[in-house]
C-alpha cells in the first residue's frame, strides 16, 4: 500500500503560474489573472477536480481523506500501485491534471480558447493516470504456479 499526498497549495501555485503566464502571452481576450484572492474558490475547484480524477483510479484506490470536512490541505490517496510506478511521479501527474482541471473550470465561461485547451490537458493527463494504474497486476488475480 502506498500513500500519495497531494498538496492543495502546491496545485494552486501551478494554477497561479499558468494563469499569469497565459495573461502575459495571450493574444485573445484575457481572463482575469487567478491569484491568492481567489484561493477559497480555487480550493473548491481543486477538490471537485480531484474527486473526478479519483473516480478514474479504479481498484488501485483503496482510501482517501478527500471528502473530509473541513477540506484538508493535504489530500491523501491510499493506493496499490504497479511496481514500476514511482509514487512521486504519480503525485506530480495528479497535480498537473488537477491544475489543468481547475484552470478549465475557472475559465469555463470565457470566450478565450484556453478553456478548451486546459480541458483537453486535464483529460489527457487523467487518461494517462488511469492507463498507468490499470497496467499493473489485477488485485486478486491468480498467479501462474509453473
Amino acid at each position: 500500500m502506498t500513500t500519495i499526498a497531494v498538496s492543495i497549495d502546491r496545485i494552486l501555485e501551478g494554477v497561479y503560474a499558468h494563469s499569469a503566464a497565459h495573461n502575459i502571452n495571450g493574444d485573445n481576450e484575457r481572463p482575469e489573472i487567478l491569484g491568492r484572492d481567489h484561493k477559497p474558490m480555487l480550493r473548491v475547484l481543486c477538490r471537485d477536480t480531484l474527486s473526478g480524477i479519483a473516480m478514474t483510479m479504479g481498484p488501485a484506490l483503496k482510501a482517501s481523506n478527500l471528502a473530509e470536512e473541513p477540506m484538508p490541505d493535504i489530500i491523501k490517496f491510499e493506493m496499490t500501485l504497479p511496481q514500476f510506478l514511482i509514487p512521486d511521479m504519480l503525485r506530480a501527474a495528479i497535480e498537473t491534471a488537477v491544475a489543468a482541471g481547475v484552470l478549465a473550470k475557472a475559465w469555463g465561461g470565457s470566450t478565450n480558447p484556453i478553456f478548451g485547451r486546459y480541458t483537453e490537458i486535464c483529460r489527457m493527463a487523467t487518461d494517462t493516470i488511469r492507463g498507468l494504474l490499470a497496467s499493473g497486476p489485477l488485485p486478486g488475480a491468480i498467479s501462474p504456479t509453473a
